[in-house]
């Protein structure tokens, strides 16, 4: 599954006041959010009696007050408490803290000199981009995508650093002309030195979520900001490709998607793109991505497509359906997919794919699978090959169990398959037009009627003109 589009980032214990922002923790837990929920009911105490953090609730009028003062340990903990008021994940009073009237000063503070408190700041201002899409818009008319990349460059602290990926991250996912506001501040311009000044490993998984999400979602983002993220990750590749974690591989699969990236990626060294292959069959979180991305690729040239073959993808993939995860539908569906890109491809990929193991694994896949949207796919895997009318790519169809999947096939039709059906039974067809007849019959139609195929798809109105061109 995708990586989640926002994380909350929720309190993992009491700092206890600490003023080195070293010491702050806090937890990679991506779980969503849920929506603001109805207030609950404030303690009447004092600041100090406060244990449950939806306490903090009752005193956000006061928070205002202290961030007036503009004494600096006010204004730390008022900012600290509203942080833990919106770390209690499942329960953040956005909505509240919005009201009180506090964010304004928050955002203010982001470029504060002191760093305990730019990074309290940038905190509170990364939940609340992990709530609705009005509580972004509410942050973007307070100025943060600009003070937070501005904040990127000036602070060399890297719990600040991963505050704001972590606060640009949540902007980018939620929604596209949001996205192209971050990408419009110059973010992408300052990627090798924001990698430069990240220092640890949350940091670092951070910058690459926040990388993904910036590409990630439908219009992909304009083509020199991808080209630049791609520059980015080709310099890089030895570091953050051979060792990707699960984000770098969503990012790969989402710059895949069109056809001015697919050839850049086919720049990159033969062994980074072997590494890359070797994920596919890991039976984990990171073999999705990994398949996706070299989906993608396949859909390029026929001489690209034969690139993956020679270093070989087919490999790979038959290892992966030996696999845990290939019984999970999405999966299935993804390698099918694959498949279908390698046959639409010149004949000599065609062959690769046949004389391969891979193929008879992918025949008894056919046979037994249930689920429509990975059977759709594998209808398209086979028109694909008959459509180059190779005879020899036809004989060895015939030879396999074509016709028991074909009678799978038209018994249960899928919605939006009868014409990739239709064109895989009318190939076979001509294939045996060209063979002597047997009987004064055309030696295929004669195995269709004997395989009961005929019998079905008389009774399906998408056959008529086939059956009366080769069976009338």
């Amino acid at each position: 599954m995708e990586p989640f589009a926002k994380k909350n980032i929720p309190e993992d214990a009491d700092n206890g006041g600490d003023d080195d922002v070293s010491m702050i923790t806090t937890s990679l837990d991506k779980t969503a959010i849920n929506e603001p929920q109805k207030q609950q009911k404030g303690n009447t105490g004092s600041l100090e009696d406060i244990v449950d953090p939806l306490d903090y609730v009752a005193f956000l009028g006061q928070f205002v007050d202290m961030f007036l003062s503009k004494n600096i340990d006010q204004l730390l903990l008022a900012t600290s408490c509203i942080r833990k008021l919106l770390s209690v994940v499942g329960t953040p009073h956005i909505d509240e803290v919005i009201a009180s009237g506090c964010t304004p000063f928050v955002v203010q503070n982001l470029l504060h000199e002191n760093n305990r408190l730019a990074f309290e700041s940038c905190w509170v201002i990364s939940n609340i981009a992990s709530g609705t899409s009005q509580h972004c818009q509410h942050l973007i008319k307070l100025g943060v995508i600009g003070m937070v990349s501005d904040l990127l460059l000036q602070f060399r602290n890297s719990d600040v650093i991963e505050q704001c990926l972590w606060c640009l991250g949540n902007l980018c996912g939620d929604s596209i002309p949001i996205r192209n506001m971050v990408l419009d501040s110059g973010f992408l311009s300052n990627l090798s030195t924001i990698k430069k000044n990240v220092q640890t490993n949350t940091s670092l998984e951070n910058f690459l979520w926040c990388l993904s999400n910036s590409v990630r979602g439908k219009p992909s983002p304009p083509i020199h900001y991808t080209t630049i993220i791609i520059e980015f990750l080709k310099r890089n590749q030895f570091e953050l490709l051979s060792g990707a974690n699960v984000d770098i591989l969503w990012t790969l699969s989402y710059l895949s998607e069109r056809n001015e990236e697919i050839t850049e990626f086919y720049t990159l060294e033969d062994n980074t793109l072997i590494n890359l292959m070797s994920i596919i069959p890991q039976d984990n979180d990171k073999s999705v991505p990994s398949l996706r991305f070299f989906g993608n690729l396949l859909t390029g040239t026929d001489t690209q497509a034969m690139k993956l073959v020679n270093i070989g993808i087919l490999d790979y993939l038959v290892t992966a359906m030996g696999t845990s995860s290939f019984l999970r539908d999405n999966f299935r569906k993804e390698i099918f997919w694959a498949l279908s890109n390698i046959t639409a491809c010149m004949k000599r990929l065609v062959d690769s794919f046949l004389n391969h193991p891979i193929f008879p694994k992918f025949v008894q896949s056919c046979i037994d699978e249930t689920n429509d949207n990975c059977t759709i796919e594998t209808i398209w895997v086979f028109s694909n090959m008959v459509d180059g009318e190779f005879d020899d790519v036809a004989e060895t169809l015939l030879n396999s169990r074509i016709l028991e999947i074909i009678l799978k096939w038209v018994q249960h039709p899928v919605h939006n398959s009868a014409d990739g059906v239709k064109n895989v039974i009318e190939k076979l067809l001509l294939f045996g037009s060209k063979k002597p007849k047997v009987n004064g019959r055309n030696p295929v139609s004669a195995r269709i009627k004997e395989a009961r195929i005929l019998e079905v798809i008389k009774k399906l109105d998408a056959y008529t003109n086939l059956i009366e061109t080769f069976f009338e």
